[in-house]
Protein backbone atom coordinates (compact mmCIF):
# COMPACT_ATOMS: atom_id res chain seq x y z
CA UNK A 1 0.00 0.00 0.00
CA UNK A 2 1.46 3.38 -1.00
CA UNK A 3 2.21 5.70 1.87
CA UNK A 4 2.43 9.15 0.37
CA UNK A 5 2.93 12.03 2.80
CA UNK A 6 4.23 10.20 5.90
CA UNK A 7 6.80 7.58 4.85
CA UNK A 8 7.39 6.08 8.31
CA UNK A 9 3.75 5.49 9.28
CA UNK A 10 2.87 2.03 10.54
CA UNK A 11 0.30 -0.15 8.83
CA UNK A 12 -1.94 0.01 11.92
CA UNK A 13 -1.82 3.82 12.07
CA UNK A 14 -2.56 4.02 8.36
CA UNK A 15 -5.63 1.79 8.77
CA UNK A 16 -6.87 3.95 11.66
CA UNK A 17 -6.47 7.06 9.53
CA UNK A 18 -8.30 5.49 6.61
CA UNK A 19 -11.12 4.39 8.91
CA UNK A 20 -11.51 7.87 10.38
CA UNK A 21 -11.52 9.43 6.92
CA UNK A 22 -14.26 7.03 5.85
CA UNK A 23 -16.35 7.95 8.91
CA UNK A 24 -15.97 11.65 8.11
CA UNK A 25 -17.03 10.99 4.52
CA UNK A 26 -20.13 9.09 5.67
CA UNK A 27 -21.09 11.93 8.04
CA UNK A 28 -20.67 14.41 5.19
CA UNK A 29 -22.96 12.34 2.96
CA UNK A 30 -25.47 12.12 5.82
CA UNK A 31 -25.47 15.91 6.28
CA UNK A 32 -25.80 16.43 2.53
CA UNK A 33 -28.80 14.09 2.38
CA UNK A 34 -30.50 15.87 5.31
CA UNK A 35 -30.01 19.22 3.59
CA UNK A 36 -31.21 17.93 0.20
CA UNK A 37 -34.35 16.40 1.68
CA UNK A 38 -34.99 19.62 3.65
CA UNK A 39 -35.30 21.71 0.49
CA UNK A 40 -39.11 21.55 0.34
CA UNK A 41 -39.90 22.42 3.96
CA UNK A 42 -41.47 25.68 5.16
CA UNK A 43 -39.27 28.78 5.12
CA UNK A 44 -39.21 29.14 8.93
CA UNK A 45 -38.20 25.50 9.35
CA UNK A 46 -35.58 25.80 6.60
CA UNK A 47 -34.07 28.81 8.36
CA UNK A 48 -33.80 26.74 11.56
CA UNK A 49 -32.11 23.90 9.67
CA UNK A 50 -29.68 26.39 8.08
CA UNK A 51 -28.95 28.06 11.43
CA UNK A 52 -28.10 24.66 12.91
CA UNK A 53 -25.99 23.85 9.88
CA UNK A 54 -24.15 27.17 10.21
CA UNK A 55 -23.42 26.48 13.88
CA UNK A 56 -22.14 23.03 12.88
CA UNK A 57 -19.88 24.65 10.29
CA UNK A 58 -18.50 26.98 13.00
CA UNK A 59 -17.51 23.94 15.06
CA UNK A 60 -15.99 22.39 11.94
CA UNK A 61 -13.98 25.55 11.24
CA UNK A 62 -12.77 25.63 14.86
CA UNK A 63 -11.71 21.98 14.60
CA UNK A 64 -9.88 22.58 11.33
CA UNK A 65 -8.05 25.59 12.78
CA UNK A 66 -7.06 23.56 15.87
CA UNK A 67 -5.90 20.75 13.58
CA UNK A 68 -3.78 23.15 11.51
CA UNK A 69 -2.20 24.63 14.66
CA UNK A 70 -1.57 21.26 16.35
CA UNK A 71 0.08 19.72 13.29
CA UNK A 72 2.28 22.57 12.08
CA UNK A 73 5.29 20.27 12.27
CA UNK A 74 3.59 17.73 9.95
CA UNK A 75 2.40 19.71 6.92
CA UNK A 76 1.02 16.54 5.32
CA UNK A 77 -1.64 16.47 8.04
CA UNK A 78 -2.91 19.98 7.32
CA UNK A 79 -6.19 20.21 5.45
CA UNK A 80 -5.89 21.71 1.98
CA UNK A 81 -6.51 25.46 1.79
CA UNK A 82 -9.34 25.13 -0.79
CA UNK A 83 -11.31 22.93 1.61
CA UNK A 84 -10.96 25.49 4.40
CA UNK A 85 -12.13 28.27 2.06
CA UNK A 86 -15.13 26.17 0.97
CA UNK A 87 -16.15 25.45 4.57
CA UNK A 88 -15.92 29.14 5.52
CA UNK A 89 -17.95 30.15 2.45
CA UNK A 90 -20.61 27.55 3.25
CA UNK A 91 -20.83 28.80 6.85
CA UNK A 92 -21.21 32.41 5.71
CA UNK A 93 -23.80 31.41 3.11
CA UNK A 94 -25.90 29.36 5.55
CA UNK A 95 -25.96 32.17 8.11
CA UNK A 96 -26.76 34.75 5.42
CA UNK A 97 -29.71 32.76 4.12
CA UNK A 98 -30.92 31.79 7.62
CA UNK A 99 -30.57 35.15 9.35
CA UNK A 100 -30.40 37.96 6.77
CA UNK A 101 -32.15 36.92 3.57
CA UNK A 102 -35.85 37.72 3.45
CA UNK A 103 -38.41 35.31 2.04
CA UNK A 104 -39.10 36.26 -1.58
CA UNK A 105 -42.80 35.42 -1.19
CA UNK A 106 -43.31 38.06 1.53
Amino acid sequence: MARSGVPDISEKALRVGIGLAEIVAMISVFLGMVLIFSRDIEISSAKKVLTGTGIGYLFLIAGVIKHVIDFQDIPEQAPPIPSIVIIVLLAVWTFYVALVKKDSSE
